[in-house]
């Protein structure tokens, strides 16, 4: 399951749109292996093969499978999720159809984003320092999943040093690591991982802000053929995101994934070139409901914005 779908922005703006406590939806529940028992800590835990199956009647765990390596797995995608998508037990909501066209859709503000994303790989001796900007923001959440002898500081502007977790201690030990901040002030936080190991370690950072301020926003407005305008603006705090490369992933609920660039050059109904704004258009779609997920990536700095629309 990508991550985006469990934000409050996706289940709102596009989830709960179109899941509406009906009856008979089947569920497939592919539980990994590897964690015989649970585990305790911040966030959400891993549970136990039988809790994750719970009362469910299609279940199963394939061969190899790692209960924290599930998510992105397309060995998983290809051999669980693509074959139950296939039986086709999702079926639109014909009433949908009978409902006039959107003209213009707008995301609504989100109430959490990504405040940075980064896949450092760490060499003992060599400390690396992942940025996060944060404005404005309820809560500052550092998420990392890496080797116990990785040790983490979190540092706030002006450089002291907030939130720690000492390499092999038992915050270091879960597979899920979380470093979080109140009221965070506004600037940029510097996460410094420190590798105690000799062994060379790879670690997956995450920073999520909690009702934040600097909140992103994107338009889609139809054109002729059933084909759409998309045009998001997004920040980094509270400036322009420039230079970033940006995607929006359109999907039809029951049907196919097609993917756009969007482009900031002043060539694409996106305003001024290099000015935060990123346009593009899609092909003719076919009738339906559409889930809309623009991503915007710049080095770290992740930023996302969803919109729900319906093509007719």
């Amino acid at each position: 399951m990508p991550s985006i779908q469990l934000t409050p922005a996706y289940v709102d703006g596009v989830f709960n749109r179109y899941v509406r406590n009906q009856h008979g939806v089947k569920f497939s529940v592919d539980a990994g292996t590897g964690f015989p028992v649970c585990f305790t800590g911040d966030g959400d835990t891993v549970v136990t093969r039988d809790s994750a199956w719970w009362i469910y009647n299609d279940v199963g765990t394939l061969p190899g499978d790692i209960h924290t390596e599930l998510p992105g797995d397309p060995t998983a995608v290809a051999h669980w999720v693509m074959p139950h998508i296939a039986k086709a037990w999702f079926e639109e909501d014909t009433a949908a159809r009978r409902v006039a066209p959107a003209r213009r859709a707008t995301a609504a503000p989100s109430p959490g984003q990504l405040a940075a994303l980064a896949r450092p790989t760490v060499r003992k001796g060599h400390p690396v320092t992942v940025k996060i900007p944060v404005t404005g923001a309820k809560q500052l959440t550092v998420s990392v999943v890496a080797p116990p002898g990785v040790a983490l500081k979190l540092r706030r502007p002006g450089g002291k040093v907030i939130a720690s977790q000492k390499a092999s201690s038992t915050a270091a030990r879960r597979p899920f690591r979380a470093l979080r901040v109140l009221k965070p002030k506004a600037g940029t936080y510097r996460l410094v991982l420190t590798n105690t190991s000799a062994k060379l370690a790879t670690a997956m950072v995450s920073a999520a802000l909690k009702k934040t301020a600097s909140t992103q926003s994107a338009t889609i407005a139809k054109l002729s053929g059933r084909r759409m305008q998309i045009v998001a603006k997004l920040k980094s705090g509270k400036h322009p995101l420039r230079k970033a490369k940006v995607h929006a992933y359109v999907r039809r609920i029951g049907g196919g994934l097609t993917t756009i660039r969007l482009r900031d050059d002043g060539g694409h109904h996106d305003g001024k070139a290099h000015d935060g704004r990123y346009g593009g258009r899609t092909k003719m779609l076919p009738p339906g409901d559409y889930a809309v997920v623009v991503k915007g990536v710049r080095k770290s700095v992740v930023r996302w914005t969803v919109l729900a629309l319906r093509v007719s």
